[in-house]
């Protein structure tokens, strides 16, 4: 048995990284849809109340918003007004 240190190229080490991003990425949509699935069997929650409560148990900085836009404007004006800071 012989013990040697191994240096990886940095091309090397950041594939790994890479990859544990996207695990711990998945993971955490796999979780995220089971806190989701639990919302909506046990409280009755829509899908999308269920994944609102999801992301904001996950992470309280999180902040959701509905935006409504009405009038003879209709959607196209609420976008020209919010891009124009009006």
């Amino acid at each position: 048995f012989a013990l040697a240190s191994v240096d990886l190229s940095l091309e090397t080490k950041q594939a790994f990284e890479k990859n544990k991003q996207a695990e711990a990425r998945t993971n955490a949509y796999k979780f995220k849809i089971a806190m989701a699935k639990k919302a909506q069997d046990e409280l009755g929650a829509t899908a999308q109340e269920a994944l609102n409560a999801a992301d904001i148990s996950l992470d309280p900085k999180i902040n959701k918003q509905v935006v409504s836009v009405e009038g003879q404007a209709g959607i196209l004006g609420g976008i020209i007004s919010k891009l124009g800071g009006k």
